[in-house]
């Protein structure tokens, strides 16, 4: 045997090795890909159930729908800073493509985005006159919350498997094919024409996108479900919005209420009518009054036998008088304003 033939077998010998070290990587690249979706997304949705059930059962102070607003304005922000730095993280300098973000995924990264800001617009062009007032609150500030956390972990999680071991397997994928044209193998372009890199791609991110969506759409309407549901009067009526409401019934609180409070606003049907027909607003208000303490004229005994050794002399009564002392008192009342007339009743 020719020395040429010995030195090609040693080179094939050689390819051969290399050829079996990327299949390796690439297994295990892939055994860590699935161990991180397969429990790590299981682990974000069971964060998202356990915790919307243990979040509803929380008593937490109530909060304008307006920081709702604020709240998926900053969500859309941040979509939008983490779909650039994922397009960026993604890119390759390959014309193949290679880990490069697919039109599908751009797609589903876009409708992520606009799930906050079409409901934000929603409200803006529909419910305008409450939407950055006081009158309704935030569904379930709790949940709203835990389901935040939990979509941060999850687009973490995204992070890590797209833009990082993904990345790894593909280099890993590309060498290996690179060695079969070499060793006249055909085993992983046999697997990528089966499963084409566009295709795998767009089911990786379609996974992540399900729960991320279904999350998003959530967090939109727990914030915005009070303003939504139930505000909305007839149009021929004096009291057409719930900002209306609010405002008559602070008209009726004393000239000294201070510190006015929204704690409920709800449209009700009319109570005294059968059936029930009209609608009345329900408005409850909080607010602090000042009552003055009544002046106090109490005698004082002065006297200097304490402080002389003098006889002692008879104690002189002085009459002073204290200063009025104001103090704030909470109270808390219920107005009952019909719709179509306007009428306001106070209680108590």
């Amino acid at each position: 045997m020719s020395d040429d033939n010995l030195a090609e077998m040693s080179d094939k010998k050689l390819l051969l090795e290399e050829w079996k070290a990327a299949l390796e990587n690439a297994r295990s690249f892939n055994t860590l890909l699935l161990q991180l979706r397969g429990f790590g997304i299981p682990i974000v949705i069971t964060i998202m159930g356990g915790g919307v059930a243990f979040a509803s059962k929380i008593d937490i102070p109530t909060i304008p729908v307006k920081y709702a607003s604020i709240i998926l304005i900053c969500i859309a922000l941040f979509l939008l800073v983490l779909l650039i730095a994922i397009y960026v993280a993604a890119k390759t300098k390959k014309r193949s493509g290679g880990t490069d973000l697919t039109l599908l995924e751009i797609c589903e990264g876009a409708i992520l985005w606009f799930v906050p800001v079409c409901g934000w617009g929603y409200s803006r062009w529909f419910y305008s006159q409450d939407l950055y007032g006081n009158a309704f609150t935030v569904s379930s500030p709790g949940v709203i919350g835990t389901l935040l956390f939990a979509l941060s972990l999850l687009f973490g999680l995204y992070g890590i498997d797209r833009c990082y071991y993904y990345r790894l397997l593909i280099g890993a994928v590309s060498r290996a094919g690179k060695l079969e044209d070499l060793l006249d193998f055909s085993l992983t372009k046999t697997i990528s024409d089966v499963t084409p890199l566009n295709h795998s791609k767009n089911v990786i991110t379609t996974v992540y996108w399900l729960p991320a969506l279904g999350a998003l759409i959530a967090v939109m309407f727990l914030g915005y479900l009070n303003l939504w549901t139930g505000h909305r009067v007839k149009g021929d009526y004096i009291i057409g919005s719930a900002a209306e409401a609010v405002e008559r019934a602070k008209s009726n609180l004393p000239k000294e209420a201070s510190s006015v409070q929204v704690t409920k606003v709800e449209l009700i049907k009319g109570v005294n009518e059968s059936p029930p027909d009209g609608e009345v607003w329900h408005v409850q208000l909080q607010y602090e009054t000042l009552m003055a303490t009544p002046a106090s004229d109490e005698g004082k005994a002065t006297s200097s036998a304490g402080r002389s050794r003098k006889p002692v002399r008879a104690l002189r009564r002085t009459s002073v008088r204290q200063p009025v002392v104001p103090q704030s008192q909470s109270t808390m009342s219920n107005f009952f304003l019909d719709a179509k007339t306007g009428e306001t009743t106070k209680v108590p």
